[in-house]
């Protein structure tokens, strides 16, 4: 929706009116941008972009902090 590549376990949909685009975001000391949004991400959730639909079924549904990195 940004126009930037998806990057399997980089990308992230969020809710554009939280996290703006382009966003780099800490989850669990790993580094996620925000490069997407979709009709299901809504408020306080985010959804990480997975080369295909088995490896998001194995990732599941997590609760974790997120922190927004500042450059």
């Amino acid at each position: 929706s940004s126009g930037e590549v998806l990057t399997a376990g980089v990308s992230v949909a969020v809710d554009t009116g939280v996290i703006p685009y382009g966003s780099e975001l800490l989850i669990n000391g790993t580094k996620y941008i925000a490069h997407d949004t979709g009709s299901g991400i809504d408020g306080n959730c985010i959804d990480v972009y997975h080369d295909d639909h088995q490896k998001a079924v194995e990732f599941g549904l997590q609760y974790a902090e997120v922190f927004l990195v500042e450059g």
